[in-house]
Parts: structure tokens; sequence; C-alpha cells
């Protein structure tokens, strides 16, 4: 949710997919204060929706930003499965985003950035963004 105003700049259209029904109505309130029209926000799960949501739309990239449990395979392999050309991916988590990368990189893509962000210091957590591009090897 949070990066759906930035993205809604420089993108025709963003689609904003959030469980958390405060998240929801935050981020309406940020594109409605903002004027910006370009969002479509989505309370619902990431895991039953986004798979639902690739197959009626193309779409050229993908930002996850999910919980320190990770994503779901089933998330990976819907955008696996529809060759979306970039994905970028926030984890807090260095264990969960591991095991995700490593399922997307057996699908083709290639890690093109990766950037580790100590916002807390003195503390063990860590964000980590990494950018993976779709290996188009057909």
């Amino acid at each position: 949710m949070n990066f759906s105003a930035i993205l809604s700049k420089t993108n025709k259209q963003v689609y904003a997919v959030e469980i958390d029904q405060s998240a929801s109505l935050a981020c309406e309130q940020l594109c409605k204060l903002n004027n910006i029209k370009n969002v479509k926000i989505i309370c619902e799960d990431c895991e039953v929706y986004l798979p639902k949501l690739l197959s009626e739309i193309e779409m050229d990239c993908v930002v996850l930003d999910p919980a320190k449990a990770g994503t779901t395979k089933q998330v990976l392999t819907a955008i696996a499965n529809r060759k979306v050309k970039k994905v970028v991916y926030l984890s807090c988590n260095p264990a969960t985003l591991t095991r995700d990368l490593q399922v997307l990189v057996q699908y083709g893509y290639k890690i093109t950035f990766a950037k580790p962000f100590d916002m807390f210091p003195q503390t063990s957590n860590v964000e980590t963004l990494v950018e993976l591009q779709y290996q188009n090897n057909e």
C-alpha cells in the first residue's frame, strides 16, 4: 500500500492488494487527499486475489511487500506463469526472502538488483529490496 501513490505517478494503472482493512482505508484516504485516480485498492488476501487478477490483466511489474512470513508459492507461481517482466520484492526477513527468490529464479527470473537497508540500527532487523527480471529463454 505504501508504494501505490508513488507508483501511480509513472504507471497508467496501479492495483494495490492488501488484506488489512485499516491499511486499505488509509491508502484510499491518501489517494483521495492527493487526487490520485489510477490506484485501485483491493482489500483481499493477496494469495487468493493476485492469481485471479493476473489471469485477467497483463502486468509489466508486480511489487511484493509481504509480512515476515514471506509470500506463498501460489503467488510466486501465478507471477511466473504470467511471465511478468519485472518483480520488485521488499522483505523484512532474509530467510523468507531467500526462500521466495529461489522459487522465482527456478521459474526463469534473474536478480538484477539487491540492496539491504539497515532501517533499525542496533537491532538485527534489515529490509532488503530486490529487483528481478524475467529472462525469456523461449
